[in-house]
């Protein structure tokens, strides 16, 4: 499912590298024909260009989201969680070796006596 949205975010990101090729492309046969000055092509690819990052964001944004949702669905855990559970294993850690030196301390003084 994850190689999928993978798949199909990069085929978006080649469709839009594409599309602005084509629009570059079609500009320069519209000088030659003179059907439009260098001035307006520029602006022209100006325009589209910001138009494609304000698509290149939302897609971005949006396969986040996606992300997102799909490990929250798997119900992986995540690095927040991981950190809390290495303290606390640290912690437990630190009493078992805490209890565990005075059960040998209470071994030995019953072995002495």
């Amino acid at each position: 499912m994850l190689e999928a949205l993978r798949k199909s975010v990069f085929l978006s990101i080649g469709a839009l590298a594409l599309t602005e090729e084509k629009i570059q492309k079609l500009t320069d046969k519209f000088i030659q024909k003179g059907k439009l000055r260098q001035k307006e092509e520029k602006s022209l690819v100006n325009e589209f260009q910001k138009v494609m990052q304000a698509h290149k964001t939302k897609l971005i944004t949006m396969v986040n989201e996606h992300v997102k949702n799909l490990l929250k669905e798997l119900n992986l855990a995540t690095k927040t969680n991981l950190t809390e559970l290495e303290q606390r294993l640290k912690k437990d850690f630190g009493k078992v070796e805490n209890r565990l030196t005075k059960l040998e301390k209470q071994v030995k003084t019953q072995r002495t006596k």
